[in-house]
């Protein structure tokens, strides 16, 4: 699990050329990449269930994993909202750094692991705002179910 999961997942897994997604240190283009990318009907009717792998999780330097930044997250998340997940998702990773005393997202810089300028997956923000999903954590129906260790 990193950041944006699942909307960058239908996005750049749906489509070619992703690279101009993210030209330059400076320009990630995904905040108006992937919502016009998952808002295509053919899509957006098509993807209905939502699985996000996050038994391992990923808090920084993506999308390569660089093992000093995964940690034992050992959850599933099944969502028939990709916004709500992805949101939910970039929660978990804010504490998570938080945790190891790093800043969110939004307030993180660039560094010798991750030298994007914008970090901040705002696509799932925006995506939410154009109505392809719910961002209010407010609204969103999040279940947690404990599974017993075997």
């Amino acid at each position: 699990m990193s950041w944006g999961e699942v909307l960058e997942d239908r996005s750049h897994g749906l489509v070619n050329n992703v690279n101009r997604s993210h030209g330059t240190y400076s320009l990630n283009a995904c905040g108006s990449f992937i919502p016009a990318v998952v808002s295509m009907p053919v899509i957006r009717n098509k993807a209905v269930l939502h699985i996000l792998d996050g038994i391992k999780g990923l808090y920084h330097g993506g999308p390569g994993a660089k093992p000093q930044f995964v940690w034992e997250h050992q959850t599933m998340y099944f969502a028939t909202d990709p916004v709500a997940l992805d949101h939910i998702g970039w929660k978990v990773i804010d504490e998570k750094r938080v945790a190891v005393g790093m800043p969110r997202l939004v307030d993180d810089k660039p560094d010798n692991f991750s030298h994007f300028v914008h970090r901040q997956p705002e696509h799932v923000e925006i995506a939410g705002a154009l109505g392809l999903g719910e961002w209010d954590e407010k609204k969103i129906d999040l279940r947690r179910i404990t599974l017993p260790v075997l």
